[in-house]
């Protein structure tokens, strides 16, 4: 992984663990596509798609039925 990408990755995944923590996306409510995310970032899917791997990993979300979803159990 490139360092860009690595960077827009944690810029990312910190926009959203920041909009988990003040509500924005509520515990059960589900995530934009990933493809909004890319839009909104400008950049591909693929840094959007680690940043969502790092919130699934940490417990902060998870993935049901190909959407990613806020967990209720947020660490």
């Amino acid at each position: 992984m490139t360092a860009s990408k690595r960077c827009k990755r944690a810029v990312i995944a910190e926009a959203l663990r920041a909009r988990v923590a003040d509500q924005t996306y509520a515990p059960g409510s589900k995530l934009p596509r990933q493809e909004e995310f890319a839009a909104e970032f400008a950049c591909s899917i693929t840094p959007v798609m680690h940043a969502f791997g790092e919130m699934e990993a940490s417990g902060t979300a998870q993935h049901t039925q190909g959407r990613v979803k806020v967990s209720g159990d947020r660490k």
